[in-house]
């Protein structure tokens, strides 16, 4: 019997620690590599996966298509099995969903192109929504947001705005919260996210053991999930025991449903409709698949063997579970412990099965491409890939509650690579902006300017007190160089990003020029300081922007600017003040350390 095997070893680590600012937790999260382990299975475990897939495939297969019954204690007819949902990971873009019918038939892709992780899927009741994590690289390393995807395939929609620690995902029964392990700005621990208010929820007491894989009961009253009472230390050094707990949304009623001392159960996966409760048990020396009642009793053994069975999920009909097994990617056994093995073929991981309700069917769309996007490279809609894009979300772009998006990125190479990460062509920028909140880039402009070493989507308020948010981008070296940008409407009356200029005449002493994008600073290098201010804001704003510059080793005065703004109706920036003067050599400027003056008209320059 083997021990443990590292997926399941790996999905444990990625499970039992809360967030913590320490980033222990999230040091384990990103050591965390999928990874194909090598055949352990004796002759006699591959003759038994052999023999159950052809002599008793049919009769295995029969019941993985059989049609729906009633539930146990429910008028209802259960749903029969429609396909199943898994994730593979694919070179060079990370890990996305596939599909396939329980006989491994029919592997159709159901996520776009595109560098992202798609995680833990778990489809609806109504077999039309798959809920994943959704990680893409701009994110900081174990971070993600709820997503779903159609069955049919196609493109993910965010749940979520924030990117939060987000584990497992897991549909309620009635389709309108859905269950995760993770950190959502709080303690980690089991959150209940509301899909129509958007509300998440810890469920009280979880919060107080490490906790992972929430799974729902029949009726959706209580959530059961792996946790562990050990400490950081065993939990990291995987000496911990885990044990599968029960609890009531509300946290009322936690239960031990395995409560054993020396041997592990994880992973938990709850039949709507048998109301058992599969899990993966691991001792000293063996892995197996079990099933239970819903309170912990009449355990049966589904599958003991090499093949080190992780992350099951039952058939809709409850006569069947799905499971990682190792090499040999996903396979199904019959529920009972008595059916048989049978080996679909499916490459991948994760497993998630959908109920196909009474008469339904599945149109699937067409596979999206499977072409790769070049080393570097994301795609964000503007039917081009870019290079090292960075993204900033909840920009308000129309005053109309809209969480918009906008990104800089660098344009591909002449022959579609991307260039260095460590010095992009300064030329190449670009700025794109989603004003509808889709996540897709609805119009895009070159930078008017050559970007230094970094430039970033910086922040955004409204400077002038109209209800719209002005976008801020920072081109930083030593000094913080910000530009400024909005939505408006063309000649066409189509919304296009655009820089805000400065109005005429400007004010050449302090570089500020008409009908140029205005640039101002803040920070200090060599003899030059600058800050910026903010006056009348949120309902009148005015910018202040002063700036000193001195030959540093010389007698030379200090000159000095200080000139007010004010974006005004026609969408200009005007210079409505000045004050420019010199001061001697070695003595204060009077331009104020920004640190030390705060955030300013709500951004923190």
């Amino acid at each position: 019997m083997a021990r443990l095997d590292d997926r399941l070893r790996r999905d444990l680590e990625r499970a039992a620690r809360p967030a913590d600012p320490s980033g222990v937790y999230e040091g384990l999260i990103r050591r965390r590599e999928r990874r194909r382990i090598g055949r352990k299975a004796q002759a006699g475990a591959l003759a038994f996966v052999v023999i159950a897939g052809t002599v008793a495939g049919v009769y295995g297969l029969s019941r993985v298509f059989q049609a729906g019954t009633s539930r146990p204690g429910d008028a209802g007819p259960v749903p029969s099995n429609g396909i199943i949902v898994f994730s593979r990971d694919i070179p060079g873009e990370g890990e996305h969903l596939f599909a396939a019918s329980p006989d491994g038939s029919d592997v159709r892709r159901l996520t776009p192109d595109g560098r992202a992780a798609y995680r833990s899927p778990d489809v609806s009741l109504d077999g039309r929504t798959v809920v994943v994590a959704h990680e893409i690289p701009s994110f900081e390393p174990g971070q993600a947001v709820l997503a779903t995807v159609p069955i049919e395939g196609g493109s993910p929609t965010w749940l979520t705005e924030e990117t939060w620690v987000v584990r497992d995902p897991a549909w309620s029964p009635d389709g309108g919260r859905i269950a995760f392990a993770g950190s959502p700005g709080g303690p980690f621990g089991i959150y209940v996210f509301d899909v129509e208010t958007g509300d998440v929820r810890l469920v009280p007491t979880t919060d107080e053991i490490s906790v992972g894989h929430p799974t729902w009961s029949p009726d959706g009253s209580r959530i059961a999930f792996e946790g562990s009472m050990g400490s950081d230390i065993e939990i990291e050094q995987m000496q911990a025991t885990w044990d599968v707990y029960s609890v009531a949304v509300d946290g009322i009623g936690m239960t031990n449903l395995t409560n054993t001392p020396d041997v592990s159960e994880v992973q938990p996966a709850w039949s709507w409709a048998l109301d058992r409760i599969a899990f993966v048990e691991s001792g000293p020396a063996e892995g197996a698949l079990l099933t239970m009642s819903s309170t912990g009793t009449d355990p049966v053994t589904v599958f003991s063997g090499e093949l080190a069975p992780a992350n099951p999920v039952w058939s809709p009909d409850g006569a069947m579970i799905a499971f990682e097994a190792g090499s040999e990617g996903i396979v199904i056994a019959g529920s009972d412990g008595a059916g048989p093995l049978v080996v679909p073929n499916i490459e991948g991981t994760s497993p998630a099965w959908q109920a196909l309700p009474e008469g339904a069917s599945v149109v699937p769309s067409p596979t999206p491409t499977e072409t790769p996007l070049p080393k570097g490279a994301e795609d964000i809609g503007l039917g081009f890939p870019v290079c090292f894009a960075d993204r900033l979300g909840r920009v308000d772009y129309l005053g109309d509650g809209t969480d918009g998006n906008a990104w800089t990125a660098v344009h591909p190479e002449d022959d579609g690579t991307c260039p260095g990460r460590g010095a992009p062509a300064v030329d190449r920028w670009l700025l794109a902006v989603d004003h509808t909140g889709d996540r897709v880039a609805d119009s895009w402009i070159n930078l008017p300017f050559e970007c230094a070493n970094l430039c970033a989507p910086f922040d955004a308020t409204d400077f002038d007190g109209n209800g719209t948010e002005e976008l801020i981008v920072v081109n930083s070296f030593s000094i913080m160089d910000y530009t400024f940008f909005a939505v408006r409407p063309n000649a066409t009356g189509d919304l296009r990003v655009e820089p805000i200029l400065v109005a005429a005449p400007g004010h050449r002493p302090a570089q500020i020029s008409a009908g140029e994008p205005l640039r101002i600073s803040a920070g200090g290098d060599a003899g030059y300081s600058s800050s910026i201010e903010c006056e009348g804001y949120p309902s009148a704003p005015v910018i202040v922007w002063s700036w000193s510059d001195w030959l540093i080793e010389t007698d030379e005065p200090q000159e000095v600017h200080v000139t007010r703004l004010e974006l005004q109706p026609d969408g200009l920036f005007h210079v409505v003040d000045t004050n420019d003067y010199t001061v001697p050599a070695r003595e204060p400027s009077g331009v104020p350390f920004q640190p030390e003056i705060g955030p300013q008209c709500g951004v923190n320059w």
